[in-house]
């Protein structure tokens, strides 16, 4: 996420010292960090260099876009490198320094005269950034962002043109997956069988399903099963996956429960857990259920409070739909990719709002130090609810959170793993995302630099002259925003290494 912009400004009109720009290095340094990368290839799998590698390239293709617009406005260029820190390895050709340093958290373009502050050479003036044109200054600053738009848009393509789309059937669907010890697992179910009925009630439609099941919850019920061409009737009892009211009955249990058993007498309903509970009510008692998105069995020990006579569970028969492709030309992939890189685009700026906003950001922090989300916590909620909403894995899956490099790498080697399909996901994920955060409008994102143009060019054309921003007003905020920043960085690697994305 660091940029032309953020690099000349944090780190030359910021006074950050950096060794001059002095011709070509020994290739030692990069011999040896060739090595490294092929070490922890053998050490951890290949695939963790196609991720490095490929993360290393979105970088460079990044830093490539500012560099080629800024040469293009005839600006003076003074350094191109990949990380920060000391140089392993570098070389000259003309008036540029290219090459390699040690800390791989981005890279940067050294581009003279960025702002006011920066002292350059009377002769050198009119190849300064500060001196050109607003529209050649704004194409600078969101050259990087629109290099990684292009890239996403590109693999998107590729992805929706090779696979198409995969997504889940509502009408005529077929089971998918099948929840452990659920009403379609007594039923004996399986995957690719078609639910064409429920006491002869129509059930073509997945997202209606809840509803047809809704009045047979704990109640002997008739399947009508399609399977292999052929059509049968099975009987199952339909379970019950608890609401929010039951689940506040039973302290250590969470609204989507489904319960299973108390102790080793099997529940199917609420009704049932609570004749089996008897006279054990206010004790902790061993209770086996299914939890919140997860399709595995799992055992706790809970208490259950007052007990109510309706609305605790509604049904639940314990089936997915299965997911279905849909293939498209190269001509219709064309149209899809725009409406979905629009709405990805869309929801990683949406994504992004939502971290920053306080509670969500919180609880980001606080998930360091095994802290609960504060949307599910509240003054009531019991210390039994507390420790099982802290286990909740599947917490991740729709908290806003940002990745380390590490737990960059590591998603990234997770989406390799299933294949070229996967790597192609990745690509468009993060070059959506890294080029949405280059947006923010804070220095010392690319965003920032949007900002102070678009200022000055306001400026100038209400002023009748050419106005120039005093970037030393804004050192405090570029120290500020990259200090938080840095923070959220070890942070997220706190996270990554304790909690992981799942």
């Amino acid at each position: 996420m660091t940029d032309t912009a953020q690099s000349t400004h944090s780190r030359h009109t910021l006074s950050i010292d950096r060794p001059p720009a002095d011709g070509d290095t020994g290739a030692t340094g990069l011999i040896a960090l060739i090595a490294l990368v092929l070490a922890l290839g053998f050490a951890f799998g290949f695939s963790w260099v196609v991720v490095i590698a490929t993360l290393v390239a979105i970088i460079f293709l990044h830093e490539l876009g500012h560099y080629l617009t800024a040469r293009a406005a005839g600006m003076k260029t003074t350094e191109f490198f990949l990380f920060f820190g000391p140089r392993i390895w570098s070389f000259r050709r003309g008036e540029t320094v290219y090459g390699i340093k040690t800390v791989p958290l981005g890279a940067y373009v050294k581009i003279i005269g960025m702002t006011n502050l920066e002292e350059v050479d009377p002769a050198d003036e009119p190849r300064t950034y500060r001196e050109q044109p607003y529209w050649r200054r704004l194409s600078v600053a969101v050259a990087g962002s629109t290099m990684h738009f292009i890239l996403a848009f590109v693999a998107l393509f590729a992805f929706l043109a090779l696979y198409g789309d995969l997504v889940s059937q509502s009408d005529d669907w077929a089971i998918g997956e099948i929840t452990e010890n659920s009403a379609a697992a007594r039923a004996e179910l399986a995957p690719g069988d078609r639910l064409v009925a429920v006491n002869g009630l129509d059930t073509s439609d997945f997202v209606e399903l809840g509803d047809v099941l809704e009045p047979f919850a704990g109640e002997s019920v008739t399947l009508t099963v399609e399977r292999d061409g052929e059509t049968f009737d099975t009987v199952t009892v339909i379970g019950e996956r608890l609401t929010e009211e039951g689940a506040a009955t039973i302290d250590g249990l969470l609204p989507g429960d489904v319960l299973l058993a108390v102790g080793d007498q099997p529940v199917f309903t609420y009704d049932e857990f609570v004749a089996a509970i008897g006279d054990r009510g206010g004790q902790p008692v061993e209770v086996s259920f299914t939890g919140v998105g997860s399709a595995d069995a799992q055992v706790a020990n809970v208490v259950l409070l007052d007990p109510i006579d309706e609305g605790a569970a509604r049904g639940f028969l314990g089936v997915s739909p299965e997911p279905v492709r849909t293939d498209y030309s190269p001509i219709q992939a064309v149209g899809r990719t725009v409406d979905q890189f629009v709405e990805f685009t869309w929801l990683t700026v949406k994504g992004i709002a939502e971290f920053f906003w306080p509670p969500n950001f919180i609880d980001f922090v606080g998930g360091a130090f095994g802290d609960a989300p504060s949307d599910l916590v509240t003054a009531d909620t019991s210390p039994l609810d507390v420790e099982r909403i802290n286990s909740l894995d599947t917490i991740d899956v729709g908290e806003p959170r940002v990745l380390s490099p590490y737990g960059l790498v590591r998603f990234g080697n997770d989406s390799a793993e299933s294949g070229f399909e996967g790597w192609l996901a990745f690509i468009v994920v993060i070059n959506i995302s890294i080029g949405v955060v280059n947006m923010i409008p804070l220095l010392p994102f690319d965003g920032g630099h949007v900002v102070i143009a678009t200022y000055e060019k306001v400026r100038s054309v209400l002023s009748g002259r050419r106005h120039y921003v005093d970037a030393g007003g804004w050192i405090p905020i570029a120290y500020a925003v990259l200090g938080l920043f840095l923070v959220m960085t070890l942070v997220a690697l706190v996270r990554d290494i304790v909690d992981p994305i799942v």
